[in-house]
C-alpha cells in the first residue's frame, strides 16, 4: 500500500522561504553588532606654539592675511580676553588714522573689534581654549571690497538695530574689508577698512532694487578705518546679546544683533573669531640703528649715542 504524503502548495513554500530569510537576518544582526558611536564632540587641539604670518619663498609677503577660528568660549570669557589683549581699546599703536566712533557704533550692534599686539595672539588663543579650525585666506593688497563673513537671509529678518527691532529684507548681509599698505616715516602700516553691507536677494527687472531708507541709513554708519602696524593684529567677533530686563512673565528671547547674524557659530557653545593680520616686510621699516621711531626718547638716546 502506497503512503500518501501531504503536498506543499507554492504559496506555502513561499511563506516558508520568507520566514527562513527573516530568521537568517536576525541571526546575522545578533552576531555582528556594530561598535557604538562616540557621540561626544572631540576636544579642540592644543594652541600652537607660535603663529606666523603667511611666508612665501622665505620672504614675508606684502598685504593682509585673515584667519577664522572656532573657539569653545562663553561670551564673558571671550569679551574679557579680548579686552585684556587690546588694553584701552582705542589706542593707536599703529600710529595711523583710526575711527573710534565706528568702533563704538559696531560694538553697540554686537560686533566687537579689538586691536592688540601680534606676539600675544598665542596667549589669547590659549586663554580661549584653542580653536577647532584655523582657516587661512591670503588677501594681499585688498584694494577691492570683499566679504570677511556674511549670512544669506532667505526672508525678512527682525534684528536689533540702534536698540530697537528693525526688519532686514531678504538678501545678503555681510561684513566686508579692504586694506592696503601705507608707507610712513616711522615704517609701514596696513590701513584696514571695515564696513557692513546689505545686498537685496534679487534685482528688479527694470532699474535697481533699493534698500529701505531706514536700513540704508543704519548700514551706512557701520564702517571703521584702522591703521594696523606690522606687530599688531585685529580680532573680530560677536559681542553677544544684551541681557533682557528681569520680568516676572514668561522668558522672551530677544531678536539677534548684527553680531549674532554675522558671526553665527555652527553649534551652541562655540564662537567664531576672525583674525586680520598684516604682513609687512622688514624693508618697509627703518633700520634698527635709527632707534625706535614710536618712542621719541629711545630715538633721541640712539641719536646721542651715534653722535657721541
Amino acid at each position: 500500500m502506497t503512503r500518501a504524503f501531504p503536498t506543499t502548495t507554492p504559496r506555502a513554500l513561499a511563506a516558508c522561504l520568507s520566514t527562513l530569510a527573516v530568521l537568517c537576518l536576525v541571526a546575522c544582526n545578533a552576531t555582528s553588532t556594530p561598535p557604538a558611536r562616540n557621540a561626544a564632540a572631540s576636544p579642540p587641539p592644543p594652541p600652537p606654539a607660535s603663529l606666523a604670518p603667511a611666508v612665501r619663498e622665505g620672504e614675508t609677503r606684502l598685504g593682509i592675511e585673515v584667519r577664522q577660528w572656532l573657539v569653545e568660549a562663553d561670551e564673558v570669557t571671550l569679551a574679557s580676553t579680548l579686552a585684556a589683549w587690546a588694553g584701552d581699546g582705542d589706542s593707536d599703536a599703529g600710529g595711523g588714522e583710526t575711527d573710534g566712533d565706528g568702533i563704538h557704533l559696531l560694538l553697540e550692534e554686537g560686533v566687537s573689534i579689538a586691536q592688540g599686539p601680534a606676539d600675544e595672539l598665542v596667549a589669547v588663543l590659549t586663554a580661549l581654549g584653542g580653536t577647532r579650525t584655523d582657516l587661512r585666506v591670503w588677501h594681499g593688497q585688498a584694494i577691492e571690497w570683499r566679504d570677511l563673513t556674511g549670512v544669506n537671509l532667505p526672508s525678512s529678518t527682525i534684528a536689533v538695530a540702534e536698540g530697537r527691532p528693525l526688519a532686514i529684507p531678504a538678501g545678503r548681509l555681510s561684513l566686508q574689508m579692504r586694506g592696503w599698505v601705507q608707507a610712513m616715516e616711522r615704517g609701514a602700516a596696513c590701513e584696514v577698512e571695515l564696513a557692513v553691507r546689505w545686498k537685496p536677494e534679487r534685482r528688479a527687472s527694470i532699474g535697481l532694487e533699493l534698500a529701505p531708507t531706514e536700513l540704508a541709513a543704519w548700514v551706512g554708519e557701520l564702517a571703521v578705518l584702522r591703521s594696523v602696524g606690522r606687530d599688531e593684529a585685529l580680532l573680530l567677533t560677536s559681542s553677544g546679546r544684551p541681557s533682557p530686563p528681569e520680568d516676572p512673565g514668561p522668558p522672551v528671547i530677544p531678536p539677534p544683533t548684527l553680531g549674532d547674524l554675522l558671526f553665527k557659530a555652527p553649534a551652541p557653545g562655540l564662537a567664531t573669531v576672525l583674525l586680520v593680520w598684516p604682513s609687512l616686510p622688514d624693508w618697509l621699516h627703518p633700520e634698527d640703528d635709527r632707534g625706535d621711531a614710536s618712542n621719541p626718547e629711545a630715538a633721541a638716546a640712539s641719536d646721542d649715542a651715534r653722535n657721541g
